[in-house]
Order: structure tokens, then sequence, then C-alpha cells
């Protein structure tokens, strides 16, 4: 079974990963209904994530899903930031595809549910499938960065 996910379950995320989680994530959430273009400043020191979405759409998971996956990333960065390894991250994410991106991605995606499982744990929302849901959407795009042949 499917289950939906408001809008306003998105604002809680937003407020979860960035008081609760990261303590430099700045996050847009950006309702689209034509184009739109956002420039992030050079030498921000915060990490960003920007999530477009519908607002006239009633389900926002993959929208909620895209944004923890992209919180995986923060995650991703600060281990390669560790290990002063900056360089082979930027390499990694800017892979098109191939086994190394897939991996890359995978990472970030098991990340983001780490973290989607701390906030649905937190949420008042009734989550039964949420995970699950989560899972199909992150192998359909880890697939996504396989070499075609």
């Amino acid at each position: 079974m499917h289950e939906f996910v408001p809008e306003n379950m998105l604002k809680e995320a937003k407020s979860f990963l960035c008081w609760d989680v990261f303590k430099d994530l700045t996050v847009q959430l950006i309702p689209i209904q034509d184009e739109v273009a956002y420039y992030i400043p050079p030498g921000n020191p915060f990490h960003s994530i920007m999530v477009f979405y519908d607002r006239r759409q009633t389900d926002h998971s993959r929208a909620l899903f895209l944004f923890f996956h992209e919180a995986g990333h923060v995650k991703q960065w600060l281990e390669f930031e560790k290990q002063r390894q900056d360089n082979k991250f930027f390499d990694i994410i800017n892979l098109d595809k191939g086994t190394k991106k897939q991996l890359f991605e995978l990472k970030a995606w098991l990340y983001g549910r780490e973290l989607l499982n701390l906030f649905l744990i937190n949420s008042a929302y009734k989550t039964d499938n949420i995970l699950q849901q989560y899972d199909v959407y992150a192998d359909k795009c880890i697939k996504s960065y396989k070499d075609s042949i």
C-alpha cells in the first residue's frame, strides 16, 4: 500500500535535519508550478539542499525521498572531509554512470534511509510503508546510474 506524504511532512523533515541532525545545513523547500532557478553564492559556509516540488500534488513522497537522499550526501561529504578526500568526493559525484557512481549513490541512499528512519521514529505521521517505498524508489534511482551497453 502506498502512503501519501503531505506537504507539511517536508517542512517537518526540514526542521529535523536542520535543527536535530546537521548544525550547518540550509534547506530551501521550493514549491514550483513553472521553471525556477536558484543561485548559491561561492564560499557558502553551509551545506545547502534545495528541494523542488509541485505543491499541486497530494503526494510528496518522491520529494521527501530525494530530500533525505541529498541529506545522505551531506553525511558522505562529512565522511570524505574527515579523511581529507574532498577532491575524491567531487570526482565521484560528478560522474554520470558506472559502478563507482552507483556505489556512491547507494551509500547516500543508505545514509538517507537512516536519517529518514530517525525522522519517522519522532514523527506523528502514520508511516507503516514509507521506508519500503523509499527503498523501491532508491533502487530505481540507483539503477539509473548503470552503464548502458
